[in-house]
């Protein structure tokens, strides 16, 4: 059995996919790659399925040796890397031989970086799904002297990742909001507050939930409302009035009011979003959100 032998950890490592879907009635939450399109372009540049199980690194700080030749390739955050001591580029395939030494810095834009190993990692499938959830007991996130085993290790042709295809990392955000059934609750000029009101992503945000916070927050007209399913992206309103938005290891249920949910094709933006950056919300409707949401999932990453 092949194996990288991990020997630095600063932030989360886990291992995700695309996700679980259709268990939120037993509890379980989607979970799966924060930023999808980072995963399917770090896939890509290894040739593996675009929904391969890879490992996501919040805000980077990771390092391993293998005992085996390997390509790699890192993409999302933008984060320096070193191939034994030597800077090496995202966004392209690395070849990695027998006792090489492999390092990801912490992340200078962005705050999840993703790593894709030729061949796939062997781990355990749950649910239809190989992507962690440390909440719910589902995998685990890795610490130093683990071992990452690996499924069919391979040298892959060099490529690159086209420049149009690398995203630019931000410090102001703008997110579709699509309205909610619990909307009404507030009146139009509260609402029209809330699309004016500069947020910024608080330090307490993680991937269960994204918190936003405002120098002047609008309270919930209600306390609370009697608990209901939540989905992916929904805004919830506690009653200090700073939003949080659900991200991909949100609870199942909750009792806090929703104003409505963020366009899925968005939700990449927020997770890769660090404290401090600025987030503005606008009105969208069902239909344009979908729209969105189909021209991104029928991108492909082109490679050179």
């Amino acid at each position: 059995m092949s194996n990288l032998k991990v020997t630095k950890v600063l932030g989360q490592v886990t291992v995700q996919d695309s996700g679980r879907i259709g268990y939120a009635h037993l509890g379980i939450t989607e979970s799966g790659a924060a930023d999808k399109w980072a995963m399917r372009c770090a896939n890509k540049l290894v040739d593996n399925d675009d929904l391969e199980p890879l490992l996501e690194i919040t805000l980077g700080g990771f390092a391993f040796s293998t005992d085996c030749a390997v390509s790699l390739a890192v993409t999302g955050a933008r984060a320096p890397l070193l191939l034994n001591g030597c800077a090496v580029d995202q966004y392209q395939s690395i070849e990695l031989r027998k006792g090489d030494q492999f390092e990801i810095k912490p992340a200078t834009q962005g705050a999840r970086v993703y790593l894709a190993l030729s061949g796939g990692i062997d781990t355990e499938t749950l649910f239809g799904s190989a992507s962690t959830c440390v909440r719910e007991g589902l995998g685990r996130s890795f610490s130093v002297g683990d071992d990452i085993k690996l499924l069919q290790p391979r040298i892959t042709d060099p490529v690159t990742l086209a420049a149009d295809q690398i995203p630019q990392f931000k410090r102001s955000i703008r997110l579709g909001l699509v309205k909610g059934l619990q909307s009404h609750l507030y009146d139009w000029q509260a609402f029209d507050r809330f699309f004016k009101t500069r947020f910024e992503v608080s330090p307490l945000s993680d991937r269960m939930g994204c918190r936003l916070i405002a120098d002047t927050p609008i309270a919930p007209p209600i306390g609370g409302i009697r608990s209901e399913g939540i989905n992916l992206g929904a805004v919830q309103i506690p009653s200090d009035g700073h939003p949080i938005i659900m991200l991909n290891d949100h609870q199942t249920i909750g009792g806090y009011m929703k104003i409505g949910s963020i366009c899925r094709a968005d939700l990449a933006l927020l997770a890769q979003a660090t404290p401090g950056t600025e987030v503005h919300l606008y009105p969208i409707s069902v239909v344009h959100a979908q729209q969105r949401l189909r021209h991104q999932l029928k991108r492909v990453p082109k490679v050179i």
